[in-house]
C-alpha cells in the first residue's frame, strides 16, 4: 500500500513540473515575441499553482483507492 501510494506521489510530482514548466516555457516564449503582458504571465503562473494543487488534491481525495 504505502509502495503504491509513493508511486502515485512521484508520478504526480513529476506530472506536476512537466506541467508547470510547459506553461512557463510557453509564456516565456509569447513574452519574447511581444505577444504575452506581465498580466499574462501572472494569470498563467497563478493558474499553474492552482491546477498544481488541484492535481496533489487527487491524493488526498482518492486514498481510499490507489491506482
Amino acid at each position: 500500500m504505502t509502495l503504491r501510494v509513493a508511486k502515485k506521489t512521484k508520478r504526480l510530482v513529476l506530472q506536476n513540473i512537466s506541467f508547470v514548466l510547459g506553461v512557463k516555457l510557453v509564456t516565456m516564449v509569447l513574452g519574447a515575441l511581444g505577444l504575452a503582458t506581465m498580466w499574462w504571465a501572472v494569470f498563467a503562473d497563478v493558474g499553474v499553482v492552482f491546477l498544481a494543487i488541484l492535481n496533489y488534491l487527487r491524493i488526498i481525495w482518492g486514498n481510499s483507492r490507489v491506482d
